[in-house]
Order: C-alpha cells, then structure tokens, then sequence
C-alpha cells in the first residue's frame, strides 16, 4: 500500500468541522420552526445576513482559512436566539429584523471557516464523500433534534421554552469548538488586537504552504513578534520560545493553548533542551509548522544578531522546507528594546506601518545558519 493510501480521507479536525456544518444546517431547521414569524420578510433578512456574514468572514482574514471565527458565530446565534424568544408574540418588528439579522450574521461566520475547514483537512480525491457525509449527517442531526423537541413538547414545554434550551445547546457547541482548537479562536482574537496595534504591510505569505511541515525562521525585535507573525500567516504554527517567558504565570495558559515550545540553553536546563528538540522533531513529523527565532533572543540594538547552529540541528532530525522571513519597522515599539528596557513608560508609535516579509522556500540542505542569516537580513534590509 502506498503511502497516499494509508493516509485517512480526512484529518479528526476535517470531521469535527464537518460535523460542525451539519450542526448548523440541523439547528437552523429546528430554529424556523420554532419561530411563530417565520414570514417572508424576516426569512429575507436572515438570508441576507447569511450571505453579509460569510463575505465578512472570508474579507476579514484575506480569504485564508481561520477557524476561529466558528465560536464567534455559535455565540451570536445563541445570543440573538435568546434575545428573541425574550420578545415572542411581543409584535417588535424592528427588534425582531435585528434578531433574524444577528442569526443570519452569526451563521455565516461560524459555517464558512468549518466548510472550509473541513474541505481543507480532506484529501482533494476525497472532497465529493465529505461533502455527502456532511448532508447526510445534518439530515440525521435534524431528525434527532425535530425528536428530542417533540419529546420537549409531549412535557408540555413552549415553543419559546425549547427555542431557548436549543440556544442554549448551541453554548455548548461553542465551547466544544473552542476546547478542540483553542489555537485558532486565540489567533483570532490576536489578530483583532494586533491590527487595532499597527498597521500590517505583508507581502509574500503565499510562499507559505497550505499543508505539511516546514521551519520558520525570523529575526527578532520584540516580545510581540510571535503574535505579529502568528495571527497573519495562513495557518498556525508551533512557536518555540525561552522558557522563563514561556513559565510566567498569568501567560503561561496562553502560550499553552497555542501550544508554544519551550526552551532553554544547555547551559541552563540540558533536559529542557533535549525536550524541546523532541517536540519540535514531533510537530514537524505531524506536518506542522515551527517557527524558530535561531538570534536566541531579542536584539538589544535593533541588528540581527548571528544565527545560531539549532536550526541545523534541527533540520539534521527533520530535513523539512524552511522558510525565512522579516519583519520590519517593528523596532523602536513599547515591545522593543529600543532606549533600554521593554514594557516600560508608556506605549508609543501607536498604528504605526510595519511590515512582515516572506521569502521564498529552501531546501534542508541549502538552509545552514549562515545562509538563513543573510537571507533574513536581506529581507530585513535597512528598515529596522
């Protein structure tokens, strides 16, 4: 058997997704039915919000796929559920035009990144049986719904009543979403803050690959930069970083949800160190991204600082494609070391330009410390 056809069709995130959809299609069915005022015009404003709601999701990411949107979407489903079956039979047109608005706009952000989701954790042979398994399993999931709420209403339970425990279900949804992928709802939510923080020139993303392994490499200039490459690059990446951040305790949580690596010098934990290789050598092996910062540390000066041999280590247990990349311009923030230490007075250059840089891929065997070196600082250039 080759080695494509012991690959399963579908990744266990490719099914959840799938599953996901026909959870949408199963609520929204159970939903109008449950609505007194299903007439045409709210019907109308629910599609079109629909509609509005998955333009949305794909305009705000650059029609990349980003998951994270899913538990944005269930919420404001529930919420606006919720809301109306507070006002049932109180004859509030216009509030009832902003619910079926709000459910129409939560469906399009939580369906489209788990369609796209799921067709991309699918091998492309395979696309035409994910996405019959998806209707079959929203026809399966709205018989037990439209069963479960005739069982509600033989209790003698309101419309309004099981309106609200299937709001309340699709809590739970959201929450089971965000606890099977909480790297993607955390790069959401980073990309938010990061481009409400600057103002983000990205060129070359493309180079990097939609599917398998491949090492990053960067310089480094801020505390921040972790969360400036990993909520604008196409899809997640394990992030490997210096232990004693990685430890504090208010973000250690975080960097756990993101499933960061940490890392110490021989040095300081030669455990540590050897940990950190194996989980490196294991995520590239699950066809992850790594992203490595080979400096050691962030810049004191604003220079590149040499690159040091763990990236060829690295590359001798993986030989994976590596891509270099920059980021310029970042210098000088409240992140950077820029007059002495970081995170102290106040925070300046708010919205300022910078820019992220990606170059084109090399091969295991081309990628040395010294050529990843002059690559990033060519792409680096002059602007710090």
């Amino acid at each position: 058997m080759s080695a494509t056809e012991q690959q399963p069709m579908t990744t266990r995130g490719g099914w959840l997704a799938g599953l996901g959809v026909a959870w949408f299609w199963a609520f929204f069915a159970l939903c109008w039915s449950l609505v007194p005022d299903a007439t045409f015009t709210p019907l109308a404003v629910w599609l079109i919000a629909l509609a509005l709601g998955a333009v949305l999701c794909v305009q705000l990411v650059g029609g990349r796929v980003e998951i994270g949107f899913a538990p944005l979407g269930t919420l404001l489903m529930s919420l606006f559920a919720l809301d109306y079956a507070s006002h049932v039979g109180s004859n509030n047109s216009l509030r009832l035009l902003i619910d079926m608005a709000g459910l129409g706009l939560g469906g399009g952000l939580f369906v489209v990144p788990l369609y796209a989701f799921s067709q991309w954790r699918t091998r492309d042979e395979s696309l035409g049986w994910m996405s019959a398994l998806i209707l079959i399993a929203a026809a399966m999931f709205s018989l037990i719904l439209l069963a479960v709420d005739q069982g509600l209403a033989r209790l003698g339970l309101e419309p309004v009543t099981r309106l609200q425990i299937l709001a309340a279900s699709n809590l739970v949804v959201a929450v089971f979403i965000y606890k099977q992928i909480p790297e993607f709802f955390m790069r959401l939510v980073l990309w938010v803050i990061v481009h409400l923080m600057y103002r983000i020139d990205k060129q070359g993303l493309e180079k990097i690959p939609h599917d398998g392994p491949a090492l990053l490499v960067c310089n480094h200039v801020s505390f921040l930069d972790p969360i400036i490459v990993g909520s604008n690059i196409p899809r997640p990446a394990r992030f490997v970083m210096y232990h004693k951040i990685w430890k504090l305790p208010l973000a250690n949580q975080f960097f756990r949800s993101v499933k960061a690596i940490a890392i110490a010098p021989a040095k300081e934990d030669p455990e540590m160190l050897e940990e950190a290789y194996r989980r490196i050598a294991q995520s590239l092996d699950e066809g992850d991204l790594v992203m490595i910062y080979p400096e050691g540390g962030i810049t004191y000066d604003g220079e590149i600082q040499p690159f040091q041999r763990g990236v060829e280590g690295i590359l001798e247990r993986n030989p994976v494609p590596v891509i270099p990349m920059a980021l310029r311009g970042v210098w000088g923030s409240w992140f950077s070391r820029h007059g002495g230490k970081a995170l102290t007075g106040w925070p300046r250059r708010f919205r300022a330009r910078i820019e992220l840089v990606v170059g084109d891929v090399l091969s295991p065997e081309e990628a040395s410390a010294e050529v990843l070196e002059q690559k990033v600082r060519a792409l680096r250039g002059d602007r710090r």
